[in-house]
């Protein structure tokens, strides 16, 4: 894994390119991203890709990193 830091407007352009290079070369992508409002602004920026024509998020399915489907509750990370 590698750590990057950057200023927050080229971090968030950076991971929303890397986002929609997925989704180009695999249409069909499977992508888990956390869940909040920390991520509001990948969504908005992801959106715009969108709206632009850049990318389709028409076969891509989304998961957030709070579904814990089929696991005990037990079993679950909390975050607070």
């Amino acid at each position: 894994m590698k750590t990057v830091v950057l200023p927050q407007p080229e971090l968030l352009r950076r991971a929303v390119d890397e986002i929609c290079n997925v989704i180009n070369q695999k249409p069909d992508a499977v992508i888990t991203m956390a869940a909040g409002r920390t991520m509001l602004p990948v969504w908005q920026l992801l959106g715009e890709r969108v709206a632009a024509g850049c990318v389709s998020l028409r076969d891509v399915h989304f998961f957030q990193t709070a579904e814990f489907l089929g696991c005990p509750e037990e079993k679950t990370l909390r975050f607070m």
